[in-house]
């Protein structure tokens, strides 16, 4: 007698996964697995067919304090071992953010407050190509306002520890850089943490920055969408401009896996003048 279904499944969970986890077969072909799971953690679920050696099925994901389930397809599977692990770092895969592909594009809507009232306009923005920059390879994101070149921001071609800025140029102002490149995003972090990074900007001077990364699972809004696993960071730098003037600043931006920046807010105070920059994803389209 020919068995018409025959699988083994075995759920292992390692780490601190509380809760009791669940899995399921649905239709025969998909397997189901369900989980605790804790805001602020990232899991993994692994397989294997010895017990011996183990490969992740996807991203890691992003914990909701409450149920997070997966799906595996496994269909034509004879045997197969599953876990759950929570891991005890906090990583990114960067090229989920679209920032090295050419084609990549992002609409945004713009506010700018200073001594001069406000500005709100369309900031069209691409990913173009690849260049030299100062001797590095970077990445040209140029950004378009009511269709006219506005200025370009250059990312290090290089996404394997960070989304790091070299530097630009923009309408009327000229070269700017960045010297190390400043980090936008980070690899891998400890959520909530504050890194100390100190770098020289040709228009900040020598520059003191304390950035904290922390993952935020609950949905965040904006035109373009309401998106969940979206990755906060927070700069908080002081300066030393030409002429002496002190500069303080908090930049706070949100990053998305799958999509990109979606939102980016900046308060500046150089010598008692306040000034704000807001951005606002309106749409994308990915490559």
């Amino acid at each position: 007698m020919r068995a018409l279904f025959q699988f083994v499944v075995i759920l292992l969970l390692t780490g601190m996964v509380t809760g009791d986890p669940s899995f399921r077969v649905l239709d025969q072909s998909v397997l189901e697995i369900s989980w605790d799971s804790t805001r602020g953690k990232q899991y993994e679920v692994l397989s294997s067919t010895d017990l011996v050696n183990w490969s992740p099925l996807g991203p890691r994901q992003l914990g909701v304090d409450g149920l997070l389930t997966v799906e595996q397809d496994i269909s034509g599977r004879d045997r197969e071992f599953y876990r759950v692990e929570e891991c005890p770092d906090f990583t990114l895969d960067l090229s989920r953010f679209n920032f090295g592909r050419i084609g990549s594009r992002w609409s945004y809507d713009v506010v700018v407050s200073g001594i001069n009232g406000n500005d709100r306009y369309t900031w069209d923005s691409e990913i173009e190509g690849r260049a030299i920059f100062r001797g590095k390879e970077v990445i040209e994101w140029n950004f378009y306002r009511d269709q006219v070149w506005d200025q370009v921001i250059y990312i290090l071609d290089d996404f394997t520890t960070g989304i790091y800025e070299v530097g630009g140029v923009a309408a009327g102002q000229g070269e700017q850089w960045n010297d190390p490149a400043l980090p936008s995003l980070l690899a891998a972090f400890n959520p909530g943490e504050v890194i100390t990074y100190d770098y020289q900007s040709s228009v900040l001077g020598s520059v003191a920055d304390r950035i904290t990364i922390t993952p935020q699972s609950e949905p965040f809004t904006v035109p373009a969408g309401t998106f969940a696993d979206v990755i906060r960071v927070e700069h908080r730098y002081n300066g030393l401009v030409e002429g002496g003037f002190a500069v303080t600043g908090v930049t706070t931006e949100w990053f998305v896996p799958d999509v990109g920046l979606i939102r980016h807010v900046g308060e500046v105070n150089l010598a008692g003048f306040v000034g704000t920059t807001e951005y606002t994803l309106r749409s994308y389209a990915v490559e």
